[in-house]
């Protein structure tokens, strides 16, 4: 094994020391062992730097420490934050952040009725979240609203006539904060290639295209935003308009604005100066013209480019300065507890007083998005917020024992499946709130219905329509029309979209609950909604009735299980021939191809093991949809029992215990079994890498997830055994003795 050496080193103009070593158990892009690795110190000390870097090579050097297993022993010998340096990147295993909230203020079991809201960004979500909590619009504008997304993590609401105010907020580890830094250099970096447009290129900087990791709200805006405020503009409604009138002493200062700007400019220059510099090279080198190049012959020359760039040690420096600046910013912070980890990395942040305007002053650091406080807000690296206090609604005099648990916004695309995390949360709530905007009913919300129906958790389902201050038309002459011409839109959703991906009685059980149990409401942007918001309160806090469990009198018939399985993967399978744009196979010809930065993107998070969060198209999401999907219709053919309601109890009962059943079997297949493949699809670079990239990732859905046909292959025996025995497992459960 080679010899490697660790350096501790402060880099220029920053007093922090940080730590660089090639990682002897780490393939780079290239797969070859010994990637370049750095990682914070959590100290200004040189004396310290300095025996953190021994301690370091003490470890590179012996190779005994070299496994996953050696890593409590280390923690006998070396420093804590050089085991967690050096060990993190091994196997990444994500802190369980839930638990860290838990730890600082646990969520009430007893006598309090949780509610999971999700619905469509922009539908209206946090906006009746705040009705509910009663907050006051204009006041306090808490919590924060946009018609993008603004809600990337959950915030859990915890009602209470105590007088504490109480929060807790976690974080994303350093790891993951680089990792999102990374990617947004990277799309910096492939705007600068084709063009030095520095607005552009902090455009690609500043706001991720999924809309998730925003650095602008932590380094501030490109654009002076006061040079624009005198701006005519003809959309504005200032009646309409919620305030933007915040807490003057929350604002950036203009000489903050300014060193954030000059921060920013710098950034930009070197990334701009980085990526002309290795284009030049790679087109000498190539004797190819990036402008002159034929579509194909350009995504390949791009992605050289690209490799080159994110390989260079002037990217990591930019990368660790940025990073550097992003520390800085919890210095910033006011009042609270802050807990860090061994590297000083600050994990959870908590605070209690008896004044509310002083409590939500102290949380929108953490979840706020007005332009007047970016360059200071914390809100891109929080991936959790849990408060507990008096937050009632005015409308009733009813003080419900409450958990609201706001959730990030569904996609915009009918197409994509509803996230795993969001799933495995069904079982775990008392109410599922799904809201929808009314003017556009049910155009973005069928995979919700489809996942909440084959996940078992019909009788949870609340809908809320909002916006229907705004539902008009010359044929809804009054509210009972627009109430019905609404619903019909549910109905049909139900009646064919669920129908025929989940099953027909599924979908019936599912229009009959909902005939009382949908909700319209109005104006929710005001102090006093309008509509059905008092009935909707009501409903959320009453007590869950029993659950009456139905017994099996015989075995599940399985005839036909393979039939369905058969179904459930080529679906997946086909969608994603589209997406990877594999042609000469049956495939999805509905869907698109997607970019092929997109896909190497995926397969860095896939092989780094963050395969479960920040993708908007996702393997695991799709395969879990797919394959509950096709057991659900499965099981309505499959289940002898002649009374309908009985029937649709049992089956529900069955498809809630397979839902989690479902999503390790899939995580385990798609990351933790194939992680060494996702390596090797992230590794192709340069000229015609793409197609091997591809192919390597159909390769790893071939075996992982194949698709059974005669002759039947091993793998797809294997997959169909290994359901047939998880099923065959639930269902023994519910069977008479």
């Amino acid at each position: 094994m080679a010899s490697y050496t660790a350096t501790a080193k402060r880099n220029q103009g920053r007093q922090s020391f940080v730590i660089e070593f090639r990682h002897p158990l780490i393939t780079d892009n290239n797969g070859k062992k010994g990637r370049k690795v750095r990682r914070g110190l959590g100290t200004t000390d040189e004396q310290e730097a300095k025996e953190l870097e021994h301690q370091l090579n003490q470890l590179l050097f012996d190779e005994s420490w070299h496994s996953i297993a050696s890593e409590n022993r280390a923690k006998d010998r070396f420093d804590n934050r050089i085991v967690e340096i050096f060990y993190c990147d091994i196997s990444p295993s994500p802190i369980i952040f839930q638990e860290l909230r838990e730890k600082h203020l646990p969520l009430p079991k007893e006598e309090y009725k949780s509610v999971l809201l999700m619905g469509v960004s922009g539908a209206g979500k946090t906006t009746l979240l705040r009705q509910l909590m009663g907050t006051d619009p204009k006041k306090e504008s808490f919590p924060a609203t946009s018609v993008n997304r603004t809600t990337t993590c959950e915030t859990e609401v915890i009602t209470s006539t105590n007088i504490e105010y109480q929060a807790v907020v976690t974080f994303l580890s350093e790891h993951e904060t680089r990792f999102e830094i990374e990617e947004a250099l990277s799309s910096a970096a492939e705007r600068a290639i084709e063009s030095n447009d520095e607005h552009r290129i902090a455009q690609e900087l500043l706001e991720s295209k999924d809309m998730r990791f925003r650095l602008k709200y932590l380094l501030g805006s490109w654009i002076n935003n006061d040079e624009d405020e005198d701006e005519d503009d003809p959309f504005s409604d200032d009646e309409s308009q919620e305030t933007l009138d915040e807490d003057e002493s929350d604002s950036i200062s203009e000489e903050n604005r300014k060193i954030y700007f000059f921060f920013l400019q710098k950034i930009i220059a070197r990334v701009n100066e980085l990526a002309t510099q290795q284009r030049k090279k790679i087109e000498e080198e190539l004797n190819i013209s990036l402008m002159s190049s034929n579509s194909s012959d350009r995504d390949a020359l791009l992605e050289t480019i690209l490799d080159e760039i994110k390989q260079s040690k002037e990217l990591a420096d930019i990368t660790d300065d940025i990073l550097e600046e992003v520390k800085g910013k919890f210095l910033l912070v006011k009042n609270g507890k802050v807990d860090k980890n061994t590297t000083g990395w600050i994990r959870s942040w908590s605070y209690s007083t008896q004044d509310r305007q002083d409590f939500i002053t102290a949380v929108k650091q953490f979840s706020g998005i007005h332009y007047k406080s970016w360059g200071k807000l914390i809100t891109p690296l929080v991936n959790g917020i849990r408060i507990k206090g008096a937050f009632f609604p005015e409308f009733l005099n009813d003080k419900s024992s409450l958990v609201l648990i706001d959730t990030e916004g569904l996609l915009h695309k009918g197409g994509d499946s509803i996230r795993e995390q969001l799933t495995r949360r069904f079982i775990e709530v008392d109410s599922i709130l799904l809201v929808d905007d009314a003017t556009k009913a049910m155009m973005y919300t069928e995979k919700a219905l489809e996942a909440i129906a084959s996940c078992g958790q019909t009788q949870k389902l609340c809908v809320a329509f909002t916006h229907m201050d705004n539902v008009k038309g010359d044929n809804l002459k009054n509210l009972a029309s627009k109430k019905e011409h609404i619903f019909n839109g549910v109905k049909n959703v139900l009646g064919n979209t669920v129908s025929k991906n989940i099953g027909h009685e599924a979908a019936n059980a599912m229009r009959k609950h909902l005939e009382d149990n949908t909700f319209y409401l109005g104006f929710l942007d005001r102090k006093e909604g309008k509509g059905d918001l008092p009935e909707l309160y009501k409903k959320l806090g009453i007590p869950i009735p029993k659950k009456i469990e139905k017994r099996l009198h015989n075995a599940l018939n399985i005839n036909g299980l393979e039939l369905a399985i058969q179904a459930a993967t080529q679906e997946f399978r086909y969608k994603w021939r589209t997406y990877l744009g594999i042609y000469g196979l049956p495939r999805a010809t509905e869907l698109h191809s997607l970019h092929w930065a997109t896909i190497k993107a995926l397969t860095r998070r896939y092989a780094e093991g963050w395969g479960l969060n920040g993708l908007d198209y996702s393997p695991i999401d799709d395969a879990c949809a797919s394959l509950r999907n096709g057991l659900s219709r499965f099981l309505e053919d499959a289940l002898s029992v002649e009374n309908i309601e009985e029937k649709n109890i049992l089956a529900n009962q069955i498809r809630e215990k397979l839902n989690p059943e479902i999503t390790t079997f899939i995580i385990n297949r798609l990351l933790v079994d194939a992680q060494q493949q996702w390596i090797l699809a992230y590794q192709y670079s340069g000229r015609g890498s793409t197609h091997p990239r591809k192919m390597e990732i159909e390769g790893i859905y071939d075996k992982q997830i194949p698709i059974p046909q005669l002759p039947m292959n091993k793998q797809a025996n294997d997959l169909i055994i290994d359901i047939k025995v998880t099923l065959e497992k639930i269902t023994s459960s519910f069977i008479d003795d």
